[in-house]
């Protein structure tokens, strides 16, 4: 029988590395906030690098859930398993055990997706500084920036 407590610890893993994430996040609106491109583009390359591991634990964690359920006997056919699933054909104490796992992984995951959608209009804001800019710099594009003559 697949064990809870192995459950657990993939789910408490995936919302460690998923808080890392939301970390490296605000690091970057501070970054984009700032004007500070350099840090910028290292702090996206580290985010790309947990994203390989959270996809691998996320797997890991379906893949336990789906077992722990179908071998209580409380499968679904044809749709994925939930937490609330997991949490009505666990015992009591398991249920209880694994709650506060649920929560913090899916607060963690929420604030991914809140820093995200605050960091987009930051970067598209960005973005349009960047060309009214060049478009000021050299007169509507007409202009050159660089000697092409090098």
């Amino acid at each position: 029988m697949t064990s809870v407590k192995e459950l657990q610890e993939v789910m408490v893993t995936e919302a460690q590395v998923t808080e890392g994430l939301v970390a490296l996040l605000l690091q970057e609106q501070e970054a984009i906030v700032g004007g500070r491109p350099e840090e910028l583009d290292g702090l996206v390359d580290k985010c790309e690098d947990l994203l390989q591991p959270m996809a691998g634990l996320e797997k890991e964690r379906a893949r336990l859930t789906e077992l722990i359920i179908s071998e209580r006997g409380k499968e679904k056919k044809g749709t994925p398993a939930t937490s609330r699933d997991l949490l009505r054909c666990l015992g009591s104490n398991d249920a209880l055990l694994m709650q506060p796992v649920i929560e913090r992984l899916r607060a963690a995951s929420k604030e991914v997706v809140r820093v995200n959608n605050l960091n987009k209009p930051l970067l598209q804001h960005s973005q349009s500084f960047i060309r009214q800019t060049l478009r000021a710099a050299t007169d509507d594009f007409k202009k050159n920036l660089i000697d092409k003559r090098m």
